[in-house]
């Protein structure tokens, strides 16, 4: 399994992480979230076998469409 973390600004509390989580945990293929507020990162974890490129490529753009913004 791969992970992907981004950089994630704009979250402050557990209602973001609810937020972003509920997003991104209805992408195929992304089998766990795990924010750290602290860092301001989301990691997501992957199924095997799937395009890494495009499933970060979703994940920022739901992300960022949940009013967040996805640095990098």
């Amino acid at each position: 399994m791969a992970q992907v973390t981004l950089s994630v600004s704009g979250m402050s509390c557990q209602h973001c992480v609810k937020a972003v989580t509920e997003v991104a945990m209805e992408i195929d293929g992304i089998t766990a979230c795990d924010i750290d507020l602290e860092k301001a990162t989301v990691t997501l974890t992957l199924s095997d076998g799937v395009d890494v490129d495009a499933l970060q490529a979703t994940a920022s753009r739901v992300i960022t469409e949940e009013g967040y913004t996805v640095q990098g």
